[in-house]
């Protein structure tokens, strides 16, 4: 009987701080978002919306929230100080489910009215809704089964990338790194500046063996997640190719996916093999 009490102690404490964890990952996402004036209260006025072929947010957009949340400055700056309020009351409380609760509806009305700006169509913000619905699970069992749901999206999400281009057959054409750094790049590479990124660039573009063998070395980054669907054993290797495969993005294409990676923290032992 002691053993079994200790084994759910031990878990409610594995619970409790990665929630605390997750808490302050969400915070700091938040903190730099604001940092670059991408509040919904940040947002250059006048701002033109397009929902596109969304229809969650065609559904926003008809009922009105969306305009409200973007040109109402009193709920748009309503929503920027929740979204830096309720993760400290979570890390402060990670037992009261009512501020996950808050949280969850609060980022995916803020992912959608960003979205919907003019030319924000992201999608680097998924990682702050899965791990807000997570948190709103306080019971230790439903707590674990949702964080490896979790994880198993985060493996999915890395290998659908691979299958994509496979599926595309962008994974085989020749140059197609060579071609997107061009196009992703055009203002760059124009630009009379001589910096150490241009460069970079220009001697990838010049290289298309170099550029070939890191399309090729992205691409079997992202395909190695499969292994998560089927063992933990090579969790900490995945956490590393998870920040490998971001900070190669950002050195490469100049994209910020820092958000996703808050999803690392699923393969990180000390948290997922506590809640086993």
């Amino acid at each position: 009987m002691s053993t079994l009490f200790m084994s759910i102690d031990s878990r409610e404490h594995a619970r409790l701080q990665t929630s605390r964890i997750l808490a302050v990952s969400l915070l700091l996402i938040w903190i730099c978002r604001l940092y670059q004036g991408l509040g919904l209260s940040q947002l250059m006025q006048p701002i033109f919306s397009d929902t596109k072929a969304d229809r969650f947010y065609w559904l926003l957009d008809s009922l009105g929230i969306l305009n409200a949340l973007i040109n109402f400055l009193p709920v748009s700056l309503g929503i920027d100080i929740l979204l830096f309020v309720l993760p400290l009351l979570i890390f402060c409380y990670p037992s009261n489910r009512f501020y996950a609760l808050l949280y969850l509806p609060t980022i995916v009305l803020y992912f959608a009215a960003y979205n919907v700006s003019a030319t924000h169509q992201e999608h680097t913000m998924v990682g702050t809704i899965a791990v807000a619905f997570l948190l709103c699970f306080k019971e230790n069992l439903r707590f674990s089964t949702v964080f490896s749901a979790v994880r198993f999206y985060s493996c999915f999400l890395m290998a659908s990338a691979f299958f994509w281009k496979l599926g595309r057959s962008s994974l085989w054409q020749e140059g197609q790194l060579t071609n997107i750094l061009k196009v992703q790049h055009s203002a760059l590479i124009t630009d009379s500046n001589n910096t150490l990124y241009s460069n970079w660039i220009s001697y990838l573009i010049d290289n298309p063996s170099l550029a070939n063998g890191l399309w090729w070395a992205a691409a079997l980054i992202e395909l190695s997640f499969i292994v998560g669907f089927f063992s933990k054993k090579f969790d900490s290797l995945l956490f590393l190719l998870f920040w490998l495969f971001l900070i190669s993005d950002f050195l490469v294409m100049g994209l910020h996916f820092w958000e996703l990676g808050i999803l690392s923290i699923f393969f990180l032992k000390p948290y997922s093999q506590k809640l086993d």
